[in-house]
């Protein structure tokens, strides 16, 4: 199952996360259709569902760059709340090690 993400800036587009296929970004035009945004360069190199109440997921593209995403739910609750992200030009290890203390924004405002 996907969880879709509203692009922030008007432009029309939704983000969404194949759950089926971990770490596979695709972007969604206003036509519900597949196309190349932001974040389809990226693939999912690290995971961390240990906590119910925050999920951090990371991404990296060919270049270094790379974003963390954090969803939230709450109380227990499986559907997500929020979700943030954190990104970066270089060393996702060493933010990885200390996602916890990034500072994540919403998806408008970091891509």
């Amino acid at each position: 199952m996907a969880d879709s993400l509203i692009d922030g800036r008007g432009s029309g587009n939704s983000w969404a996360v194949d759950e089926d296929h971990a770490g596979y970004m695709k972007t969604l035009d206003s036509t519900g259709k597949v196309s190349q945004g932001p974040l389809g360069r990226y693939v999912s190199v690290e995971r961390d569902v240990s906590d119910i109440n925050s999920q951090y997921s990371g991404f990296e593209a060919a270049d270094g760059t790379w974003y963390i995403m954090l969803q939230t739910t709450s109380g227990g609750d499986a559907r997500i709340q929020s979700s943030t992200f954190a990104v970066g030009t270089t060393d996702l290890g060493s933010n990885w090690t200390n996602r916890a203390t990034q500072t994540y924004n919403s998806l408008g405002s970091v891509f």
